[in-house]
């Protein structure tokens, strides 16, 4: 009997790396900055982390008050809600690859290079372009939600912050607030 290896196509190679480099990367920067009082032992902080980095770009659910953490994880929350879930998920923001493209093609302009590699292959130009365009209008669309919330919240307990939160929460259909 023969077995056959079956190798992942390059969108499954990204879709994977991206999913645990944010979830690994979430976690961490989350542990750094820190989460609520309440969680005090190393067990309860790293599953407390883990768990907001995974459910800041999927489901929404919480198992710290999102209200007390510190801004730090904040931000790092708003941009795992940003970047979202991977294609073919319900979750919203950019998506994985989306952002996985634009590490790339930074990367690629850093380095001099004229051309976008991800696994070995080429991105084409029009994928490049079209990435751009989606990321340039995903902050463009946020931007406006956020000065449209400024607006019309105008409760003086409710910060920059909290604004952003939530517009980034809505735009990335996590459900966080």
């Amino acid at each position: 009997m023969v077995l056959s290896r079956r190798v992942l196509s390059t969108h499954a190679k990204v879709v994977w790396s991206m999913t645990i480099f944010l979830t690994g990367g979430g976690a961490l920067a989350i542990l750094v900055f820190g989460l609520t009082p309440e969680e005090t032992g190393w067990g309860e902080k790293l599953m407390g982390a883990l768990f907001q980095s995974v459910t800041a770009r999927t489901a929404g659910f919480n198992t710290v008050n999102c209200g007390a953490l510190p801004l730090g994880t904040i931000l790092i929350i708003i941009f795992l809600m940003f970047i979202g879930g991977s294609p073919g998920s319900c979750a919203g923001g950019i998506k994985t690859t989306s952002f996985a493209i634009w590490l790339a093609e930074m990367r690629s302009k850093l380095r001099g290079f004229r051309e976008v590699n991800i696994s070995g292959r080429q991105v084409p130009a029009e994928i490049l372009w079209r990435n751009t365009i989606l990321i340039r209008l995903a902050a463009a669309w946020n931007i406006l939600g956020i000065f449209l919330l400024l607006f019309t919240e105008t409760h003086p307990d409710i910060g920059l912050h909290d604004v952003i939160f939530e517009q980034i929460s809505a735009f990335g259909t996590v459900g966080l607030s």
